[in-house]
């Protein structure tokens, strides 16, 4: 078996130290980063919603601890959904900006704004960049000129080089 490397400074935390950390309930950071099964209401078949973030660290067993760039996205995801957001929206928004960005880690790459009903991200990994991006639900990205938002979430900070998050 292969062992995976795990960078110095990813910070590991268990799901129920991130649900304390986020103040979200464990079942609902479990659902996020790992995605469920449901029975879907007439049918004979359970469906499967996939998670909203993408791992860093590998599974041991049936657990799986989550990185400091995942707790972000955590937090990101919860206070979307705070703001009345649908996670299948929010899911497909992150599916949108890994492709867009390039990225594993969206809405810990960039700051991430609101108004909603949509999610936005800064075009550019320099948070003093106005320049947004709107993530659409038809599967595209929609540019945005000008500084017509507020930060979303003005606690993080944002490493200067790489764009990710550094800091909360």
């Amino acid at each position: 078996m292969r062992t995976r490397h795990i960078p110095l400074g990813t910070g590991i935390y268990y799901p129920a130290e991130a649900a304390s950390l986020l103040g979200l309930p464990a079942y609902k950071v479990q659902r996020w980063a790992n995605g469920y099964t449901f029975w879907a209401p007439g049918h004979s078949t359970r469906s499967h919603s996939a998670p909203v973030i993408k791992p860093d660290l590998p599974r041991i067993g049936r657990a799986r601890a989550l990185s400091f760039l995942e707790l972000m996205e955590l937090r990101v995801v919860g206070k979307l959904r705070e703001r009345g957001l649908s996670l299948q929206y929010i899911r497909s928004a992150a599916q949108l900006a890994r492709r867009t960005f390039g990225t594993t880690h969206p809405f810990a790459t960039r700051k991430v704004y609101t108004d909603g009903k949509a999610i936005f991200a800064g075009l550019t990994p320099d948070p003093d960049d106005s320049d947004m991006v709107e993530l659409v639900r038809n599967k595209h990205a929609q540019v945005i000129f000008g500084s017509v938002f507020q930060p979303f979430l003005d606690d993080m900070g944002f490493d200067p080089v790489s764009g990710l998050a550094r800091r909360w």
